[in-house]
């Protein structure tokens, strides 16, 4: 397959993509159970090459082009659904077909190692499932990565191709590739140079370049489903859920490089679990079918090729249909996916089970709704989301008091907008300060809050738990720097610690992503007047400071979690916080083991309700 790459001077990344398809549905069809967390080979993989690349290339002189060629192209690469696979997209101008290639990269936990598939259209079966079950093999040391594929010639031939992309730098990387014999001297066929852009535009949609258009079938599959989807589940009883059930989601279906793959990627909420799937489409010009592979970490791999092996597709330009089976202990069964009245906002999609030879029975019933009908997010603001949303902490406990702060002037360096709700320890009888000025009370310097953040999807609807947890706690650190400044601190500091660790909390009828650390940062106590000073209330300066020093240095335990509201468009940020802190004589005072259990069951209470509803 890459000699076809080489011989039309180009080579892709044979950046995999990997599994076999069966979406949505059919992914609950197996189970619906947690997926695992991305392995850390994956992630060190997607951390160096994420991004968006601009390409200078170097071919080699060949039969076809003696003095060799120079030519440019684009690269991007991403983490799919959840971070369990790694997507590299890649345009190549030639002269005498563009290349547009999609590659998908996974970890299988059997066999500790990567897999990876190509998807390109140079390809008459458009994805090379044999290539990536069989010939490929690909290492990453942390800082090259290399990729081995064995081609086998219609005469039995065999030969090799390698890959390396190597000199991996935030802002470039290097990427060659070779052929040649197996054990014997390779032949250079390119060079890349990548630098890092901004923003590559690759044409994802039918190319007006050189070369030949995606299918029309895939062209009218791609019409119908392209966009972003909020999706809503009601689970049968019996079937994929012992007791039934409901969850909502996300379903985004995007076209790879050129049109010639229809993505869907899919983020499920339930109340019990938190699920991330990929499915691939394509159209296979040897057999002129619909073919498709699922990767949703129900096994070993992200990527599970018997969905590919075992389904069948089929568009008849109103409905997709997709047929698989697969074993449930020493059951033969089937699963009959169908999504129908497909419209331009809006799609109905059902899957039903049996054991072959048996009636077909209703598990699951998901209903789409095209998302981003409501104003641009450029526009929103942070009043807007309060006009429209609250977090409710209700049941809160006696000595908690709420109140509410637009944050877009404190977030806007971060590129965020959007509303703090929030709750401290109010006035404690006979005293005209909150109990979070007091250092002797437990609830010092605690927290309870929500974040609400107009869009943000690409954060927090990624399932990059890592990305999302920084970006927590960079909207945390401003904040706390923000409030410390308007209560009169002259050095506001807050800063986090490195070390992270990440929770599944469930709040608001489902089980969401979070991360708990340390930060170190200020006290707000002190004998300042500012406006904020006074409406917090602070105790008289002689009960205090004996013991501690205005604005003395505290230590936080912090826990946030949070998710992406597709139907509101929104991203939402449930924390804690408690203090520890040392006190003039040296004592220290930990006020968590006295608190933690009140927060985290507070944090599990918190829901997102509409404006001027109540909850009581």
């Amino acid at each position: 397959m890459r000699q076809r790459l080489g011989s039309a001077l180009v080579s892709l990344s044979l950046l995999s993509v990997c599994g076999i398809w069966v979406v949505g549905g059919s992914a609950y069809g197996q189970s619906l159970t947690a997926a695992p967390q991305p392995s850390s080979e994956l992630q060190s993989l997607t951390k160096a090459l994420s991004g968006e690349w601009s390409l200078s290339v170097k071919l080699e002189p060949s039969t076809s082009a003696r003095n060799g060629l120079t030519n440019t192209g684009e690269e991007s690469w991403r983490p799919g659904p959840g971070g369990f696979t790694l997507l590299e997209e890649e345009h190549l101008r030639m002269p005498e077909n563009d290349v547009f290639l999609l590659g998908i990269v996974w970890w299988n936990t059997t066999t500790k190692s990567l897999h990876g598939m190509e998807c390109q259209n140079l390809l008459p079966y458009t994805c090379d499932v044999k290539g990536a079950q069989n010939d490929i093999t690909m290492n990453w040391d942390n800082k090259q990565f290399v990729i081995d594929e064995m081609e086998t010639s219609k005469s039995g031939k065999k030969s090799v191709w390698h890959e390396v992309w190597s000199d991996i730098t935030p802002n470039s990387f290097t990427q060659t590739g070779e052929y040649g014999d197996p054990g014997g001297p390779r032949k250079r066929l390119f060079t890349i140079h990548a630098t890092r852009v901004r923003s590559n535009q690759i044409k994802n949609d039918q190319p007006d370049s050189k070369g030949d258009e995606p299918a029309p079938e895939m062209q009218s599959l791609e019409k119908a489903l392209k966009g972003n989807w909020s999706t809503t589940y009601e689970f049968a009883p019996g079937g994929i859920s012992p007791t039934g059930g409901s969850g909502t989601g996300e379903e985004d279906w995007r076209t790879g490089p050129g049109g010639y793959v229809l993505m869907e990627e899919e983020h499920v909420h339930t109340p019990s679990e938190e699920m991330f799937l990929i499915a691939f489409h394509w159209w296979d010009k040897t057999t002129n079918k619909l073919r498709g592979v699922l990767c949703n970490n129900s096994g070993p791999a992200a990527c599970d090729f018997t969905t590919y092996s075992n389904s069948s597709l089929n568009w008849d330009g109103k409905q997709l249909t997709i047929n698989m089976e697969f074993s449930q202990g020493d059951k033969k069964m089937l699963w009959h996916e169908v999504w129908s009245g497909i419209t331009a906002t809006s799609f109905t999609q059902t899957g039903e089970m049996r054991e072959v030879g048996r009636p077909l029975k209703r598990a699951v019933t998901i209903r789409g709704t095209k998302s981003g009908s409501g104003r641009a997010i450029e526009e929103r603001t942070g009043e807007d989301i309060a006009k429209q949303v609250r977090a409710s902490f209700d049941p809160l406990p006696a000595e908690w008091m709420t109140e509410q702060n637009v944050m877009d002037p404190i977030w806007e360096p971060l590129g965020y907008k959007g509303v703090n709700y929030y709750a401290y320890a109010r006035p404690q009888s006979g005293k005209s300060f909150a109990a979070r000025s007091d250092p002797s009370s437990s609830l010092y310097q605690a927290w309870l809050g929500a974040y609400v953040i107009v869009g943000g999807k690409s954060v927090f609807g990624s399932g990059e738990k890592d990305a999302q947890c920084a970006a927590f706690v960079k909207l945390a650190e401003y904040d706390q720097k923000s409030w410390l400044s308007a209560m009169g601190d002259p050095h506001p500091f807050a800063e986090s610690s490195a070390t992270r660790n990440f929770l599944a909390i469930p709040i608001d009828g489902s089980v969401r992503t979070g991360c708990s650390l340390e930060a170190v940062t200020h006290s707000d106590l002190s004998s300042a007047d500012t406006p904020l000073a006074k409406h917090m209330g602070m105790p008289p300066e002689l009960e205090w400071k004996d013991r501690v020093s205005a604005f003395h240095d505290v230590d936080l335990h912090v826990v946030g979690a949070w998710w992406y509201d597709p139907h509101r468009d929104i991203s939402v940020i449930v924390y804690t916080a408690s203090s520890r802190f040392k006190d003039r004589a040296g004592l220290v005072k930990d006020n968590d083991p006295a608190i933690a259990t009140s927060l985290r069951q507070a944090m599990r209470q918190t829901r997102l309700v509409d404006a001027g509803v109540s909850t009581q």
